[in-house]
């Protein structure tokens, strides 16, 4: 039977849709009974998703989307204790497994701290960070009763503390009969008298490892150095690049040196560039027995795909100098770092990191180019 056709359903309600980090996400968990019912289990969590999503190579007339390869991850959990939920939606143990709720409208507040260091919503080309509350009932002899909503989760604005951010939180007490801000409306109930529910602390897998292993043929190497090996452009021996430092934070400076060497003719030379950008990188899951039963199915050796996509990029021209002896130029720069930018990030599948990269356009000339990996945090 429908869920839309039963006696009993459940809603989720959160303040808004948009969180920053180091805030808390607080909503309600409301369950609605005509008559009191039996159930299994019930739960509300929120947990964060990696996921990647690539096509691979297609020849003749095979569609494109037959060759699409998937892969995802959940890298945190934020769970509710069920003997606290349990109480606050009136449950009775029956027996071993089963439990009754009494019929009417229970609505449970809950409240999600958002750690510093968590990583923020992000939707690319080939890669997505996830956020999403979910809600389940389990009940017997049916699907149960379950309930999902995405939310997404962005850098705390610390230059922009208005009132108007805040939408009336502040004044959204713990425990207390009053509604929250007008985009949630809340059934009056006696239950809202419950103690707010706080999640656990959220539980990391993988994110930020650096041990994921990517085969490249029939090589194994680490999952850093595969997206060094894969960079937009190849170095040449006429630049380098120095960096006083590699780990930066956002709105930070960078500071460093462009050596110009063997340049004979430095009249030749029309732009100087410092480029920043920042870099998706995705893999997918090549233990797949499913995926290796049907390449093998084809006739096809099991691949391990990869992508990655520019998606942020950020320009400065630099002075060109004029060489007054036969010494490399040594050229200093400085480069502001956006503050509104993606942080780097390591995860099981995919990876964010950024470059510096140094351009020179000669005349006449194929550009010289060399570049340094940069992690912004």
């Amino acid at each position: 039977m429908l869920n839309s056709l039963r006696a009993e359903h459940i809603e989720l309600k959160t303040e808004g849709t948009t969180f920053h980090i180091g805030e808390a996400v607080k909503g309600y968990f409301i369950l609605t009974a005509n008559k009191s019912f039996k159930i299994h289990d019930a739960s509300v969590s929120m947990y964060g998703k990696e996921k990647t999503n690539i096509v691979g190579w297609t020849a003749g007339p095979v569609p494109a989307e037959h060759n699409r390869y998937k892969a995802s991850n959940t890298f945190a959990t934020w769970d509710f204790p069920p003997s606290v939920l349990f109480s606050s939606i009136g449950a009775k143990q029956i027996d071993l497994y089963t439990l009754e709720v009494p019929a009417g409208i229970k609505q449970v507040p809950f409240e999600f701290i958002l750690p510093d260091d968590m990583l923020e919503s992000y939707k690319g080309k080939y890669v997505s960070i996830t956020y999403t509350i979910e809600a389940k009932v389990d009940v017997p002899r049916s699907l149960g009763l379950r309930k999902r909503q995405e939310i997404v989760i962005t850098a705390a604005n610390k230059d922009n503390n208005n009132d108007g951010d805040n939408n009336g939180t502040d004044d959204w007490d713990k425990g207390d009969n009053r509604e929250g801000p007008s985009s949630i409306e809340i059934p009056v109930d006696s239950s809202s008298n419950n103690p707010l529910l706080v999640g656990n602390p959220a539980t990391k897998n993988s994110v930020s490892s650096l041990a994921y292993q990517v085969r490249m043929g029939n090589q194994y190497r680490g999952f850093p150095k595969l997206a060094r090996n894969l960079r937009f452009h190849k170095k040449t021996n006429t630049i380098r690049l120095e960096l006083d430092k590699t780990i930066f934070s956002r709105g930070e400076k960078i500071y460093g040196r462009i050596v110009l060497m063997n340049i004979t003719q430095p009249d030749k030379i029309r732009k100087i560039e410092i480029i920043l950008s920042g870099i998706e990188f995705a893999t997918i899951n090549t233990e797949d027995p499913i995926k290796k039963a049907v390449s093998l199915m084809q006739g096809l050796q099991p691949v391990d795909l990869c992508s990655q996509h520019k998606a942020e990029e950020y320009t400065k021209e630099i002075e060109i100098p004029k060489k007054e002896r036969d010494n490399d130029i040594i050229i200093p720069f400085e480069f502001q770092i956006p503050k509104q930018l993606k942080r780097s990030y390591t995860g099981k599948y995919s990876k964010f990191y950024w470059l510096v990269d140094a351009k020179i356009d000669m005349k006449g000339m194929v550009d010289s180019h060399t570049e340094e990996e940069i992690t912004i945090i």
